[in-house]
């Protein structure tokens, strides 16, 4: 059995125990962020090194582009581009137009060197670079 004064010293802690409560469980969001950074940041260094194949440095592009059955694949699985047999004079204007997916962005990041194509060869000026 329990006394009036037990009674009313549990509801006192009780009431107590409120404010802590509300900030353990407010601590809890900011704590699930750091621990998606954190994986983020591990599988960021965890990456493979860039194998950087280019030893040309060009200050300006000059010449003809010539895109030489270039092939690329995001996921080695399904190739985003397939046999690309391209070419451009130096001063020639090119449109890329096609629908969504087929591969245009792809093309420009694959002359500017954001990736290497897994065939075939890219050259300016007839340089591999």
């Amino acid at each position: 059995m329990m006394t009036a004064g037990d009674f009313l010293a549990y509801f006192t802690a009780m009431g107590m125990l409120i404010k802590p409560a509300k900030t353990l469980i407010n601590i809890n969001k900011p704590l699930q962020q750091a621990m998606i950074a954190g994986v983020s940041v591990f599988n960021l260094i965890d990456e493979k090194a860039e194998s950087n194949i280019g030893s040309k440095k060009m200050d300006q592009a000059t010449g003809d582009i010539y895109f030489d059955n270039v092939s690329f694949s995001y996921d080695n699985n399904k190739p985003s581009l397939k046999n690309i047999t391209l070419s451009i004079k130096q001063g020639e204007t090119v449109a890329l137009v096609g629908s969504t997916g087929s591969g245009k962005t792809t093309l420009v990041n694959l002359l500017t060197r954001f990736y290497s194509p897994t065939d075939g060869k890219i050259s300016i000026n007839n340089e591999r670079y």
